[in-house]
């Protein structure tokens, strides 16, 4: 049995929080989880997952997370929710690869040969899923993060929390609201719970949309000279962290051994196996119908707002997939010079890229001004 199953019959009897929030929050997952199919069980305790609770684009490490953890002996099932409007999710970019819509016995079978799972949110057994917005109730937000593992066997989960201006968690007080929720309904049900904290200054990776972003994935995985380094940093981070709280590296050395594994190959090999075992691998192709936006004068990259380049994906057809989305060739701070690209939009459809259009002439997406704004870019690490 896992760790997570092990631990949630006698962690249940604790002591409720003070917290009005946090007693609601552990309520709800307790009632979903009851309500719930049986948590899957494991062979081993080593059952690891990551959790982004924020909106904002890119940033997808999920299954880089889950290549390196599973290269490293550990298991890292992935259920992911459905997305709501105008958004997707790593099932969603995952399934430009390979197939998701697995029922929960296939999933666990998969997961026990292979280390690793990416599908949709169904196989975990909770039926309450609660997609992430800007205005969704704090409480069922980590509910249905929690539930979802505890239905999962989870017992070690990650969650980072990107914070800034467009993210949905604009400053540090709903990050320290949510960080205690997600501590007080671990605690409750079982899941060893860390809360991981990202600036968001610009997007994740290069590619915006589940076709661009799932090349991302790929390029890192391969090793390509034009990998998002943001992208790989954050993924290795992440993994490190996970394989220090199961106990798959020692404190302090998980990041490096995560290095390794994605520098030897080992993670992309997994990552190829785990593809093959949910229906086959495919390599992700983007939308044809396409327009370069170039930079009108020579300067350095000021300001990428995060939730217009969103806003421009979705316009462009993301949500509804068809390889539609945004690929960045430019990021703050950069020197650019004039006419050279800034970012390729990949519309879904003419009228797609009509209203793409309309929208880039109100505001633009990408500003360069002469003076050098090297200093802007806000760090990325997490803590």
């Amino acid at each position: 049995m896992s760790q997570a199953a092990g631990q949630t019959h006698e962690l249940w009897n604790s002591e409720p929080s003070s917290d009005p929030a946090a007693r609601r929050a552990i309520a709800l997952a307790r009632a979903w989880t009851a309500e719930a199919s049986p948590a899957l069980a494991w062979e081993t305790n080593r059952v690891v997952d990551r959790h982004g609770l924020d909106r904002f684009p890119g940033h997808r490490t999920t299954p880089i997370v889950a290549a390196i953890v599973a290269a490293a002996g550990a298991t890292m099932p992935h259920f992911s929710l459905r997305s709501g409007a105008g958004t997707w999710s790593s099932a969603d970019s995952m399934a430009t690869l390979t197939g998701v819509e697995l029922d929960r016995a296939t999933a666990a079978i998969i997961t026990s040969r292979e280390g690793m799972c990416v599908a949709r949110a169904d196989a975990a057994g909770v039926a309450t899923d609660v997609p992430w917005s800007p205005t969704a109730d704090d409480a069922s937000l980590v509910a249905s993060a929690l539930s979802r593992r505890v239905g999962a066997g989870v017992g070690s989960l990650l969650v980072n929390v990107t914070v800034g201006r467009g993210t949905g968690v604009p400053d540090d007080e709903r990050f320290h609201r949510l960080q205690a929720l997600l501590r007080a309904v671990g605690a409750a049900v079982g899941v060893q719970v860390r809360v991981a904290r990202s600036a968001g200054t610009q997007p994740v990776g290069l590619g915006i949309g589940p076709a661009p972003e799932a090349m991302d994935v790929l390029a890192v995985l391969r090793g390509a000279a034009a990998a998002p380094v943001d992208l790989r940093m954050h993924a290795l981070a992440e993994a490190g962290l996970l394989l220090e709280m199961c106990g798959a590296s020692r404190t302090g050395h998980g990041e490096l051994d995560a290095w390794r594994l994605l520098d030897s190959g080992a993670a992309w090999g997994r990552f190829q196996a785990l593809c093959e075992a949910q229906g086959g691998m495919r390599e992700p192709t983007l939308a044809p119908i396409a327009e370069t936006i170039t930079a009108e004068h020579a300067g350095h990259v000021r300001s990428l707002d995060g939730a217009h380049v969103q806003r421009v994906a979705v316009l462009a057809g993301a949500a509804q997939g068809a390889g539609a989305g945004v690929v960045l060739q430019a990021r703050i701070g950069e020197r650019v010079h004039r006419g050279q690209p800034l970012f390729t939009v990949h519309a879904a459809s003419r009228q797609c890229l009509t209203a793409v259009t309309d929208d880039l002439r109100r505001a633009p997406l990408i500003s360069v001004d002469d003076v050098s704004t090297a200093a802007l870019a806000e760090p990325q690490d997490m803590h």
